[in-house]
This record gives C-alpha cells, sequence and structure tokens, in this order.
C-alpha cells in the first residue's frame, strides 16, 4: 500500500523538477502502431513495480488510444497540481488550525495519509503483528513523510511551500513522472511535461500562497482563453470506478479474491489472511470505494510479488 507501508519497494530515482520538456509541436502523428495487449489484472506490467493507484490502467489506457489514433507525442499537465496547490489534501492542510488538522490530529500525519491506499487505522487493522513490530522499528514512509513535513514548518516554512517542496522533490519524480514515463512509452508515445519547465517551475515557486491555491495563478492565466464552463468544472479525476469494477459477480473480483487467497497471504506474513477476508466480505455485502481501493492495492501487491519471484529478483532489489 505505497506510500505509507515499511519494507517495500524504494521507487527509482528520477531526476527532480525542474526537467525541460524540450521543443516541438503538442502532436505528431505516425503512421505505425505498435500492437500491444491491455492488462487484463490490476498488475504492476508495464511500470515494474507495485501502483496502488488505479489511474495506472486509465493513464495506459489513454496512451494506447492516442498512439492506435496516430499520434507519438503528447502533452501532460503533470507537475500542475504540485506546483499551484492543486491538490484537495493541499487545501485542507492549509485550512487547519496551528499544529492540527481538519479532523482535530497532527495536519501532517493525515496528510501522509492522503497519500494512502488505505487509512492508517485500516492499514494496522489487517498487519500481522510481527509486520506491525517490523514497522515500528524501520519506520515507515508515512512516518519519514510526516517528519519532513513538520522540520520544513519547524524552520519557518509555510504548510504550502513545506508541502510543495515535498511533492516536488519526492513524489512528483519518482511516483507520477515514472508512471507517465513508462506507460506512455509502452505505447511509443513521447509525453512532455510544460508545467514542468525551468521558467515554468520558477514562476511557480515565486509567487505568494495566495496564487499558488488551488490552482489559482492559472485559473487567473486562462480566464481570457477558456470558456467558463471550463473554468468552473469541478476536478475531476482520471481513475477508475473501482468499487463497480469489483462489484459480486464481476470477472475482477474473482481475480482479487484468488491474488488475496488465504494460502497466499499466510506464506507473505504481512497481512492476516482472517481479516482481509472480512474485508472482502464487507465490501461485497456493502460495496465502498475505499474498501475497494484497499483491496485493490493488496492485489497490486501480490501479483508484484508473484512477477518478482518468477524474475527470481530478490524484493529488495525490485524496482
Amino acid at each position: 500500500m505505497s506510500p505509507t507501508g515499511a519494507g517495500g519497494p524504494t521507487p527509482r530515482r528520477r531526476t527532480p523538477v525542474p526537467s525541460p520538456a524540450g521543443p516541438g509541436p503538442c502532436t505528431t502523428r505516425s503512421p505505425s502502431t505498435p500492437t500491444r495487449s491491455a492488462p487484463s489484472s490490476p498488475g504492476p506490467s508495464p511500470l515494474g513495480q507495485p501502483n496502488a493507484d488505479p489511474i495506472a490502467l486509465s493513464t495506459y489506457a489513454l496512451f494506447r488510444a492516442v498512439r492506435e489514433n496516430g499520434f507519438t507525442v503528447a502533452l501532460t499537465g503533470d507537475g500542475a497540481d504540485e506546483l499551484f496547490g492543486g491538490y484537495d489534501r493541499m487545501r485542507a492542510a492549509l485550512a487547519a488550525p496551528a499544529g492540527t488538522d481538519w479532523a482535530g490530529t497532527d495536519w501532517a500525519a493525515s496528510y501522509a495519509d492522503a497519500l494512502s491506499a488505505a487509512p492508517r487505522l485500516l492499514r494496522e487493522h489487517l498487519y500481522t503483528s510481527n509486520y506491525r513490530a517490523h514497522i515500528a522499528d524501520q519506520g515507515s514512509a508515512a512516518d519519514r513523510i510526516e517528519q519532513e513535513l513538520r522540520s520544513a514548518e519547524a524552520v519557518g516554512e509555510d504548510r504550502l511551500t513545506a508541502m510543495t517542496a515535498f511533492e516536488t522533490r519526492w513524489r512528483l519524480p519518482a511516483y507520477h513522472l515514472r508512471r507517465v514515463d513508462h506507460l506512455s512509452m509502452a505505447w511509443a508515445v513521447e509525453a512532455r511535461m510544460p508545467f514542468c519547465q525551468p521558467a515554468v517551475v520558477t514562476h511557480a515557486r515565486a509567487l505568494p500562497t495566495a496564487a499558488r491555491t488551488g490552482k489559482r495563478a492559472l485559473y487567473e492565466a486562462g480566464a481570457e482563453l477558456l470558456p467558463s464552463a471550463v473554468l468552473r468544472r469541478p476536478k475531476q479525476p482520471f481513475t477508475l470506478p473501482l468499487s463497480a469494477m469489483l462489484a459480486p459477480g464481476s470477472p475482477l473480483l474473482e481475480t482479487v479474491r484468488e491474488l488475496l487467497s488465504p494460502a497466499r497471504l499466510v506464506l507473505g506474513g504481512k497481512v492476516r489472511a482472517d481479516r482481509v477476508q472480512k474485508l472482502l466480505t464487507r465490501h461485497c455485502e456493502r460495496p465502498s470505494h475505499h474498501d475497494a481501493q484497499a483491496l485493490w492495492a493488496l492485489a497490486v501487491h501480490e501479483l508484484w510479488t508473484e512477477v518478482v519471484q518468477g524474475m527470481r529478483i530478490p524484493i529488495g532489489c525490485a524496482a
């Protein structure tokens, strides 16, 4: 359940933002189209690492459609949310009173929790006692994220600057850009990121906090260029309806059920098979997005483990 588990794979480090996107047109047509089959299950290929966000599949399908329509280059909006405060978790953290979050606890802890495929309480409920002890001893990614955010605030950085620094230093290059790079190139499409251009990054970082909150600067820049219907449209995450996809009777649910069988989970030793089965039962009786997201993440991790073991690569070396 990236990014808050311990002992999992370390994402391959990418060059931090800014990174030049390079000159050229936004789209280039090509008569040839590679032939590939779409993944039929929530697997890590062609990413090469587990990714609990279902956007990986929709992004893969998007770049397939781009290539099948004859284009070899595409512009993406990656970096805009990080640099211009577009994420809901950023706005929620900014709205929290000093030292706390919207739930009355530490804002940094809730920010880290918002990055996870499952909330901390559910994760700790599912973990085996041995794995919980391992996390307590080694620390988790969530602990390190919280510490980085608190440390930045302690030395005088405002929250938005602290969150932007974390997002652009770690999450954007290792998570978002890696995903876009691998999934676009799986279909021989070159993805270019205008918001990662050095000039744009420098300008964004020089803006006052108010202009970097909720993408205000971008909305103001587009006010005379875009129709109001576009400007006022709510944010539309490019994701999948997991709850419906894992509904009783669906083929994908059976795949997930097989991946999360007690026999497999007991061998893994990280999560309690009985509690995962109860989570599956609860989702089948009362489908919910949060439970579906957790089940999806667990299934992806199991499938990734299977792939790595099949390649005879040590878990600690797999990226």
